[in-house]
C-alpha cells in the first residue's frame, strides 16, 4: 500500500509570490496551473522521456522469448529481424502508444508542495525556494498535510474528475529505499508493465484496466530529475473529465480559469472549493504564513 503524505510529512509549504498569496487568501481555494504552463513543461514528459522505455523492456523480452517457442512464431520473429530487433521495434512502439495516449486523454493540472525535512526548514523555509518566489517579496504557506488530504477527497466528489491524487515526487538518480514515494512507485510501475504486457500479446489494454491507466498518469506526473531532490516536493495532480466526455451521470465540471503571468494566460483550477455553493466551502487547513 502506498504511504500516506501525511504520515511523512506534518505539514506541507507552498512558496509564493504576493499575487498569489493574495489571490489564495481572497479566494479560500489554492490553484492548480495547467501542467503545461509549469516553470518546466518537460516535467510531465520527463518519465515517458527517461524510464518508460526501459520499464517495458523486459516485459517485452518475456513475450517474445515465449512466443518463440512456437516453432511458426519463431520463423515470423527471425523474419522480421531477430529477437533483439523486434525487441526493440516493440518496445518503441507500444512506450510510444503509451505516452501518445495519456498527451490526448490527460490535460493535468498540477499544484506544487514542499516536506520540510528539518525543523530549520520547517520555521524557516528553504532557501532554493525563496531564491526563485522572493526575488519581490515571498511568501510560504503552512497547510496542515492531514487537512489537505481530507479536502482533496471532498475535491474529487464534488467535481468531475479522471484522476487526482497527492504524492510524493520520486527523484530519478537518487536510491529508491531513501524515497518516501518507493512503495507507491513500485505499485504504479508494475501496473503499467501489466498494460504493457497486454498491448504486445492483445494489442490494446481493456478498458476496464484502471490501474494501468492511473499508474501512468501517476508516474507521468510524479516523476522528477534528481537535481531538485532537496525540495522534497509534493504535488497534488488533478485531472478534469474532457467537456466531451461529460455526462449527466457525473458531478459538475470545475471551471478553467485564466491568469496572466508575463503577458501570457495560464489556465488554472481553484482546488477545495468543496462544493458549488460557496456556504459549503471546506476551509482551507492554512496554519500560518512565513514571510
Amino acid at each position: 500500500m502506498p504511504v500516506p503524505v501525511s504520515s511523512v510529512y506534518d505539514e506541507l509549504m507552498h512558496y509564493t509570490t504576493f499575487n498569489g498569496l493574495n489571490g489564495i487568501i481572497s479566494s479560500g481555494c489554492i490553484w492548480a496551473t495547467d501542467a503545461r504552463y509549469l516553470n518546466d513543461a518537460r516535467e510531465i514528459s520527463h518519465y515517458f522521456d527517461i524510464r518508460l522505455a526501459a520499464v517495458i523492456e523486459p516485459v517485452a523480452k518475456s513475450v517474445l522469448y515465449e512466443l518463440g517457442r512456437d516453432p511458426n512464431k519463431l520463423a515470423e520473429i527471425i523474419s522480421r529481424g531477430g529477437f533483439e530487433a523486434l525487441i526493440k521495434e516493440k518496445v518503441a512502439a507500444v512506450s510510444g502508444s503509451i505516452q501518445a495516449a495519456s498527451q490526448q486523454m490527460n490535460r493535468p493540472f498540477v499544484l506544487s508542495l514542499c516536506g520540510a525535512q528539518t525543523e530549520r526548514v520547517q520555521r524557516s523555509g528553504l532557501l532554493s525556494q525563496w531564491r526563485g518566489y522572493g526575488s519581490n517579496g515571498g511568501f510560504a504557506l503552512v497547510f496542515d498535510t492531514k487537512g489537505i488530504e481530507a479536502g482533496l477527497e471532498l475535491e474529487a466528489k464534488a467535481f468531475a474528475y479522471l484522476h487526482v491524487q497527492i504524492g510524493d515526487v520520486f527523484y530519478e538518480g537518487i536510491a529508491s529505499d531513501t524515497q518516501p514515494a518507493k512503495v507507491e512507485f513500485e505499485e504504479m510501475e508494475a501496473a503499467v508493465q501489466k498494460g504493457a504486457e497486454q498491448l504486445i500479446r492483445e494489442g490494446e489494454v481493456p478498458a476496464e484496466s484502471g490501474d494501468f491507466y492511473q499508474a501512468v498518469t501517476g508516474l507521468s506526473c510524479l516523476f522528477k530529475h534528481w537535481g531538485f531532490a532537496e525540495e522534497r516536493e509534493v504535488r497534488i495532480v488533478a485531472i478534469p473529465v474532457p467537456e466531451n466526455l461529460q455526462s449527466v451521470d457525473l458531478p459538475p465540471q470545475n471551471p478553467i480559469k485564466t491568469y496572466t503571468r508575463n503577458d501570457e494566460k495560464v489556465p488554472y483550477i481553484e482546488l477545495f472549493t468543496g462544493a458549488l455553493d460557496l456556504e459549503k466551502r471546506q476551509k482551507l487547513p492554512l496554519k500560518r504564513v512565513i514571510i
